[in-house]
């Protein structure tokens, strides 16, 4: 008995001892995985900041936008056009950017951070609304006619339409989101004012927009503005579910919509001189949200627009692919 105890033991030890040891390489893999998932991580920032840091777009010493392929350096009288990239998950909060921060001439992305506020207002009116009561200027179905005089150049189709179309304060905004419509976004802000906004950046936290200076921004504070929209529509199923409806019809889809393919987002794109970006939550499985800010210089028919959409897109979809390796290291 005692020497079958002893063996026992002896096997007992052995099986603990080589337990421990498949524990400890068991370790060591996961830890090298762990490592070898980051590195990846890491390489697809590099080649984004990459690729940010090398555009080879120009401004020449007279201000023309061009496109030059230069061997070393920044050459004498040219001026490396700018780009700048923020990413949020919104379920991790993992966040990335690249020259996030620089603050840029919005153009017509500063409507969907605009539309947003101003919702919160509608939607704060009405919950508030006494029996009864009349909401005024925060119905949205109150009605408003079109006057040659309301009617602004540039993006937008109410611009096109005869005065006396009537439509409704609701109608206004989303067509300022999903074809961009400068008359219905300067019906809105001769309206309703700035006031709101400005309250509403400060809430958030954005630094890129305040008083006096309504028409800049940054793809950070886009981000947060895209979080804040994600939210307020995943709370608010009137007013919220309204505006991330309208910007998921928006229209000008060649950047971030494009580049995410089937993958539905709701976007709102901005180009004007010198700014041309589009900002989108992308409801991927980990929804998350995504901007991307230049001041290139080009116009509809420029001999460069293909070839800037297409490196535009390759910068997108390689934060679509961090955003992917980053949801299998976070996992």
């Amino acid at each position: 008995y005692d020497s079958l105890s002893a063996a026992y033991d002896e096997m007992s030890e052995r099986i603990q001892s080589q337990s421990e040891e498949l524990e400890r390489v068991q370790a060591e893999r996961d830890e090298l995985k762990r490592q070898l998932e980051n590195d990846l991580l890491e390489e697809y920032a590099a080649q984004i900041d990459n690729l940010v840091q090398n555009v080879p777009y120009w401004f020449d010493a007279a201000g023309n936008f061009v496109k030059k392929e230069f061997t070393a350096g920044e050459p004498a009288g040219y001026t490396r056009a700018s780009i700048s990239v923020c990413y949020e998950d919104l379920e991790s909060g993992r966040s990335w950017s690249c020259g996030g921060d620089m603050s840029y001439y919005s153009a017509s992305l500063i409507k969907a951070p605009y539309v947003y506020s101003l919702l919160c207002e509608f939607a704060e009116a009405r919950a508030n609304k006494e029996p009864g009561s009349d909401l005024g200027i925060y119905d949205w179905d109150r009605i408003v006619t079109l006057t040659d005089a309301m009617k602004m150049n540039g993006s937008g189709t109410l611009k096109n339409m005869s005065a006396g179309t009537q439509l409704t304060v609701k109608e206004l905004m989303q067509y300022a989101i999903e074809v961009s419509d400068n008359t219905a976004f300067k019906y809105l802000r001769d309206t309703y004012g700035y006031d709101f906004f400005y309250k509403k950046a400060k809430d958030l936290g954005v630094s890129s927009v305040y008083e006096g200076s309504f028409d800049t921004l940054s793809a950070e504070d886009a981000c947060v503005f895209l979080r804040a929209i994600y939210e307020f529509a995943s709370e608010n199923d009137t007013e919220g579910q309204m505006l991330l409806d309208s910007m998921k019809k928006a229209n000008y889809t060649v950047l971030i919509p494009q580049a995410a393919g089937d993958t539905e987002t709701a976007h709102k794109y901005g180009w004007d001189a010198k700014a041309y970006h589009d900002m989108a939550i992308v409801m991927d499985e980990r929804p998350y949200v995504l901007c991307i800010m230049t001041n290139f210089n080009f116009s509809e028919n420029s001999m460069y627009r293909e070839d800037i959409n297409t490196y535009l897109r390759e910068i997108i979809t390689k934060v679509m692919e961090y955003h992917k390796q980053a949801a299998t290291v976070d996992s």
